[in-house]
C-alpha cells in the first residue's frame, strides 16, 4: 500500500483517494445505460436517444436510475472534497471550486429524486444547477490544474477540451430548448454528450490523485517545518550564547 499524504492536514491514502471518482463514473455509466435499455425494452422510451430524464419515469427504470444515480452523486462529491483538500493550499479560488461542486452535486441529487412526470418545473431547474455549477467547478479545476506541475499536460489538455465542448452543448442545449417540439432530438444529444464529457472530465482525476507528483503541500504541513526550524534555530542560538 502507498503511504499516505497530507492533503490540508488531513491523511488521505493515494490507493484510495481516487476510489470515490472511480465508483461515480462506473456507477453514471452504468446506471444510465441500464435505464435507458430497461425503459426502451418496455417500450417506455423511443429506441433512438431519449432524454436522460424520461428513463427515470417509470418502473422499473425509475428505481435503478434514482438509486445508482444517487450513490453516483454522492461519490462526486467526496471527489470535490478530496480535490479540495489537495488543492486548498496551493489555490484561492479552490473555495469557489468547492462551493460550486457542491451545488452542483445538490442539483443532481434533487433532479434525481424528482422526475419530469413528478414536476417537469423542479426537475428542469436543478438540472441545469447541476450542469450549469459544474461547468464552472470544471473551468476552475481546469485553471488550477494548467498552473499546477504536479499535473501531466495530457490531463489538463483533456480537461480544456471536455470543459470547453460541454460549455458549447450546454449552451446548444439552452438555446435549442426553446422550441422543445421540433429539436427534442437534437437537445437529447446534448444531453447525452454533456453527461459524457463530464465522466471523461472526471476520469483524470483518477490519474491526478494517485500520480506520485500529487503531493499536495499543505498549510498544516507548512506551519509545522517552519515551527520546527524556528525551534531548532532557537536551540541553535541559546547553545551559542552559553559559549
Amino acid at each position: 500500500m502507498r503511504r499516505p499524504r497530507n492533503f490540508g492536514g488531513i491523511l488521505v491514502c493515494t490507493v484510495f483517494a481516487s476510489v470515490p471518482i472511480i465508483i461515480s463514473i462506473a456507477l453514471t455509466c452504468a446506471t444510465v445505460l441500464t435505464s435507458y435499455v430497461i425503459a426502451a425494452s418496455y417500450g417506455h422510451v423511443p429506441t433512438g436517444l431519449p432524454m436522460i430524464s424520461d428513463c427515470a419515469v417509470k418502473s422499473p427504470e425509475v428505481f435503478i436510475l434514482r438509486f445508482g444515480m444517487l450513490l453516483a452523486a454522492t461519490c462526486l462529491g467526496c471527489n470535490v472534497l478530496i480535490v479540495y483538500y489537495a488543492t486548498k493550499a496551493s489555490y484561492s479560488v479552490s473555495k469557489v471550486a468547492v462551493i460550486s461542486g457542491g451545488l452542483a452535486v445538490f442539483g443532481l441529487g434533487v433532479a434525481t429524486v424528482v422526475n419530469v412526470e413528478e414536476n417537469d418545473t423542479v426537475h428542469s431547474a436543478f438540472s441545469m444547477v447541476f450542469v450549469i455549477c459544474y461547468e464552472i467547478y470544471m473551468v476552475i479545476i481546469t485553471y488550477n490544474s494548467a498552473y499546477d506541475i504536479r499535473i501531466g499536460p495530457i490531463s489538463v489538455n483533456i480537461k480544456r477540451i471536455c470543459a470547453g465542448l460541454t460549455a458549447i452543448a450546454m449552451v446548444a442545449g439552452i438555446v435549442l430548448s426553446a422550441n422543445w417540439s421540433e429539436y427534442k432530438r437534437p437537445i437529447a444529444a446534448c444531453e447525452w454528450l454533456c453527461i459524457a464529457l463530464i465522466q471523461i472530465f472526471n476520469a483524470t482525476f483518477i490519474k491526478d490523485l494517485s500520480s506520485t507528483r500529487f503531493e499536495g503541500i499543505s498549510t498544516w504541513s507548512v506551519v509545522n517545518y517552519n515551527r520546527a526550524v524556528s525551534d531548532f534555530s532557537s536551540y541553535g542560538n541559546i547553545g551559542t550564547e552559553s559559549q
